[in-house]
């Protein structure tokens, strides 16, 4: 049994969601671990994988070319991973394998929320995009509540495990003049972003502050199985770069008013993460991390 399946095991107790969403010293590495496809039961924390959604919510489609989105990853926020969060909720990101453009890039004339924002977020944020991305915080749920659909097929299948660990903060000053304790880089749940741009600290349109949960590295490659199945703008043959490549702070309102009451902060990748599109050696493969 991985790390995330013993904190599962221990999950449980007061769920209940604070006010306010203090600094998060604890922090959990995300590692990509075996493949999921030889376990008896579909995994729930996962690189593509069978997607675990409430019965009454299908399979996402993008509102653009109305193909089923790309699931890239899933977890359950088990209480032991200290975010303030209702225990056991479980975040699912999609993402459309097409317009992979990242949050607030306008596809059409509605154009889109730009995720990059300070202060309130304006009402139902969640439906003023064009519709190639979903990101869902499913509340708890239990068996009969819950549709584990079948597997995404584009993405290589992996299971997810997680490592704790003890946030380094770095204080960092941006052009404008503002300094901040920036995060340790990489893939990982908890603690506090690896800011690249100025932060940003939204806030949810029913007044919530909202809550940093994960961060997805930029030009992290998600390995392709269908070689029909392309990524048209990927830079690397056979992988998927979600939003286009760019690093990403996701964050959720504190008090879960909805559960697509997320937003995805996109930001260039961390120096260390960066190079020129098209060369292999420039991305961080999740296979390395195993």
């Amino acid at each position: 049994m991985g790390l995330f399946g013993k904190l599962l095991s221990r999950a449980g107790g007061d769920d209940a969601k604070p006010a306010s969403a203090p600094r998060n010293d604890k922090t959990f590495r995300l590692l990509v671990a075996a493949s999921g496809d030889d376990m008896r039961s579909p995994p729930r924390a996962s690189v593509g994988g069978h997607p675990v959604l409430p019965r009454d919510v299908d399979w996402p489609r993008c509102q653009i070319c109305n193909e089923f989105l790309v699931l890239y990853l899933q977890f359950d926020l088990v209480k032991a991973l200290g975010l303030p969060l209702a225990a056991d909720s479980h975040l699912s990101i999609f993402a459309c394998r097409q317009h992979d453009a990242p949050p607030g890039t306008p596809y059409t004339q509605t154009g889109a929320v730009n995720a990059r924002h300070n202060g309130s977020l304006p009402s139902r944020f969640w439906t003023k995009d064009d519709g190639h991305f979903f990101i869902y915080l499913a509340p708890p749920m239990t068996k009969a509540q819950e549709h584990v659909f079948g597997r995404e097929r584009r993405i290589k299948h992996r299971t997810l495990d997680v490592r704790p660990g003890i946030e380094l903060f770095q204080a960092t000053k941006f052009e404008s003049g503002k300094s901040c304790d920036r995060g340790t880089r990489g893939f990982k749940i908890g603690g506090e972003p690896h800011w690249t741009i100025q932060p940003q600290t939204p806030q949810c349109c029913c007044g919530a502050p909202m809550v940093f949960v994960c961060q997805i590295p930029g030009r992290m490659a998600f390995r392709g199985v269908d070689a029909q199945k392309q990524q048209p703008h990927s830079p690397v043959e056979n992988s998927y770069f979600l939003f286009g490549g760019m690093q990403a702070a996701i964050f959720a309102c504190s008090q879960q008013c909805d559960p697509q009451a997320i937003v995805a902060v996109t930001m260039p990748p961390a120096a260390a993460d960066a190079a020129a599109p098209g060369s292999t050696s420039s991305s961080v493969d999740l296979d390395a991390s195993r």
